[in-house]
């Protein structure tokens, strides 16, 4: 395989995972945005003030760093955002050090899942 076909299945397998990781994130603001009253819901449930403005930035921030990971603009930035406020909503959203049983390890998953896509944001931030 000469350097410009290889070069070519690179942008193109980037391009993939881009598409891969940017995926939950716009499909979370969808759903949000088709059933907003549940999106409420989840950000009360997580005892955020202004529940409708965090919700709004919530939206905002995954379908725009979604649609920008996508697109492959500025994906380095959009990356980084998504990356961070994955982080935080993981410790909010999946706190298995506070709790027993089956809830532990689910949360316990959930948190590491989340990590991992944040593993993957960062390749992003630090290869574009």
């Amino acid at each position: 395989m000469d350097a410009l076909t290889m070069d070519s299945a690179l942008a193109w397998v980037a391009g993939l995972a881009r598409c891969l990781l940017a995926a939950p994130f716009l499909l979370s603001a969808l759903l949000k945005l088709h059933d907003w009253s549940c999106g409420l819901d989840e950000v009360r449930d997580l005892s955020l003030p202004m529940p409708a403005l965090a919700l709004v930035a919530t939206v905002t921030l995954q379908l725009g760093g979604g649609l920008m990971l996508v697109l492959g603009w500025q994906v380095r930035w959009a990356a980084a955002a998504l990356a961070a406020f994955t982080l935080m909503a993981s410790v909010l959203a999946h706190p298995f050090w506070r709790v027993r049983g089956w809830q532990r390890q689910h949360h316990r998953m959930t948190f590491a899942e989340h990590l991992a896509i944040v593993g993957g944001l960062l390749w992003v931030v630090a290869h574009g």
